[in-house]
């Protein structure tokens, strides 16, 4: 997950989003929903970007990491 809302931060993205076509309003939500996704799948992301004072909607294929890959950075980045 950490991937996934540093992506979105980079993007300068509302978070208020959908993935894998489902409404996605907080982190706690996004957390939730990737408990029932195994590693390598691939979904799409659905966010809005601010262009010219408007939010736009593109939608980002993603393929999901693995748990374990996470808690290797994490050991590496402490």
């Amino acid at each position: 997950m950490g991937e996934v809302c540093a992506f979105l931060a980079s993007q300068k993205l509302k978070f208020h989003s959908k993935f894998d076509g489902e409404t996605v309003r907080t982190g706690d939500e996004l957390q939730k929903m990737l408990t029932y996704y195994k590693g390598g799948t691939s979904v799409t992301l659905t966010v809005q970007s601010l262009e010219n004072g408007s939010y736009v909607e593109r939608q980002i294929p993603i393929t999901l990491g693995y748990k374990k890959d996470s808690q290797k950075q994490e050991v590496q980045e402490n």
